[in-house]
C-alpha cells in the first residue's frame, strides 16, 4: 500500500547556522532506507553518500524496510546531511531490531484523549524541545533504563545539547506468565506490576486505587511524592510513578493531585488557606516583617493572614484565635508534624498524613513501653 512519508530534513548553510527542511516523500511497501535515501537526495538536491535517517534514537540501516517501522500518519523521519569523513556516529548504533506484531508491545500509556489505558509504541525524544530527531549515546541495557528516561542521554540534533530522553509507565505490564492477581485470584492479560514483584490485575488494581482515594491511604515518599503501598498485606512497596493514577479517570487524578497538595501545604510553616467562601486554596507564602495582607493566587483577593480578616483588619498583628486554639488542644505528629487532636479514646494514634503509628502523650513513636503505661492515660 502506497503512502506519503514526511521527512525533516536537518543541514547547515555557510554560515553553520542549523537549516530545518520539510519534504514529503511517496513510499510503497517495498521500499527500504536506502531508496528513501534516494528520492530525498533527488528530490532536495543532496549528495546521497552524505545522508542519514534518524528514528527512535538511532541512525537506520540502509536495508531495513520502512514497513517494518510501524510508522503513524503524522509520524515523521529526520534526515541529517553529514559529510561522510564527518560521520561521527557510532557504528555499534546503527542495527535495529525489526518492529514486532502490535499485539506484542510492552509499553502502555494513559491516553487523555479518550480517557483510557491504551498499548504505545516506543518513541524517544529530547526532553527540552520534544524532538526525534535525536542519538542515542547509550543504549538501554534492561526495562530499568527504558522505565526511567533520565539514564538514557541523546545528542539532539535540534537544541543540539545533551538531554535525558522521556520515560514510559512502568508498573503496567502484559501476563506473559500467567499469573494470578494477589486481589481476585484471577488471571487477567493486564497486570500491574510493582518492584515486590506481587502483580494485580487492572480492575483490582484501579479499584484499589479509587478505595484508597476515597480513604485517603496515601503516604508521602521523597522519590514519588504522595502514593499508594502494595496491595499486599505488610508488604512495603510502593507505586513509583503517580502517572499512574491517570488510570481513576481524569476528574479522580485532579482530586488526587488537589488533596496531595493540600496535604504537602499543611507540612510547610508558610501554610495558608483562603478565607472566602467557594475558594478555601491552599498555597504558601513568602511573609515579611510587618506585612500581614495577603492574596489569595487562586481568587486574588486580599485577606489578612494572621486573623484570617477579609475586610479592615484590627488584629494589631496578634495569631488568629483558632490557630491558638488548634496549638493549645493538638500535639505534631513525630514523624510529619501534622497537627493532631485527640478527641477520645486510646492515646494510640495513627497518623492520617504519614501512617505513622504514634503515643499521643509522649508523642514517641508508638512501642509496647507505650501501650503498658499510657494506652488508657
Amino acid at each position: 500500500m502506497n503512502r506519503q512519508l514526511q521527512i525533516v530534513i536537518l543541514s547547515r548553510g555557510t554560515d553553520n547556522k542549523r537549516i530545518r527542511q520539510s519534504l514529503i516523500v511517496d513510499t510503497s511497501e517495498q521500499d527500504n532506507v536506502s531508496s528513501i535515501k534516494s528520492k530525498i537526495s533527488k528530490a532536495a538536491g543532496l549528495p546521497l553518500q552524505d545522508l542519514n535517517l534518524i528514528f527512535g534514537g538511532r541512525k537506520l540501516p540502509t536495508e531495513l524496510p520502512i514497513n517494518t517501522l510501524l510508522l503513524g500518519q503524522s509520524t515523521c523521519i529526520f534526515a541529517t546531511v553529514t559529510p561522510e569523513n564527518n560521520d561521527t556516529t557510532n557504528s555499534e548504533n546503527t542495527t535495529i531490531i525489526a518492529a514486532r506484531d502490535v499485539n506484542n508491545g510492552s509499553y502502555f500509556v494513559y491516553c487523555k484523549s479518550c480517557n483510557c489505558l491504551q498499548q504505545g509504541k516506543m518513541r524517544i525524544s529530547c526532553s527540552g524541545c520534544k524532538s526525534n530527531a535525536i542519538l542515542l549515546k547509550n543504549e538501554p541495557n534492561d526495562w530499568s533504563d527504558v522505565f526511567d528516561g533520565e539514564t538514557l542521554i541523546a545528542d539532539c540534533q535540534i537544541c543540539e545539547e545533551e538531554r535525558p530522553v522521556s520515560s514510559a509507565l512502568r508498573h503496567v505490564k502484559r501476563n506473559r506468565y500467567m499469573r494470578d492477581c494477589i486481589i481476585c485470584g484471577e488471571t487477567d492479560s493486564l497486570i500491574i506490576v510493582l518492584n515486590c514483584q506481587h502483580s494485580s490485575c487492572l480492575g483490582c488494581f484501579i479499584a484499589y486505587i479509587d478505595n484508597c482515594l476515597d480513604q485517603w491511604n496515601f503516604i508521602r515518599k521523597p522519590s514519588s511524592g504522595y502514593t499508594i503501598m502494595c496491595p499486599m498485606f505488610e508488604c512495603s512497596a510502593f507505586v513509583e510513578d503517580v502517572h499512574h493514577f491517570h488510570l481513576l479517570g481524569i476528574e479522580k487524578y485532579r482530586k488526587y493531585q488537589r488533596i496531595a497538595t493540600e496535604k504537602f501545604v499543611n507540612l510547610q510553616d508558610e501554610r495558608q488557606y483562603c478565607p472566602y467562601p467557594n475558594c478555601g486554596a491552599a498555597f504558601m507564602v513568602e511573609m515579611f516583617e510587618n506585612e500581614n495582607t495577603i492574596s489569595c493566587p487562586e481568587c486574588l483577593k486580599l485577606y489578612c493572614c494572621q486573623c484570617r480578616s477579609t475586610s479592615k483588619c484590627n488584629c494589631n498583628g496578634q495569631p488568629d484565635e483558632s490557630t491558638v486554639l488548634i496549638k493549645t488542644i493538638s500535639k505534631n505528629c513525630p514523624t510529619c508534624g501534622v497537627a493532631t487532636e485527640r478527641n477520645g479514646g486510646c492515646s494510640h494514634i495513627l497518623c492520617t498524613q504519614c501512617r505513622t503509628d504514634w503515643c499521643f502523650i509522649c508523642v514517641k513513636q508508638w512501642s509496647t513501653e507505650c501501650q503498658w503505661d499510657h494506652w488508657f492515660d
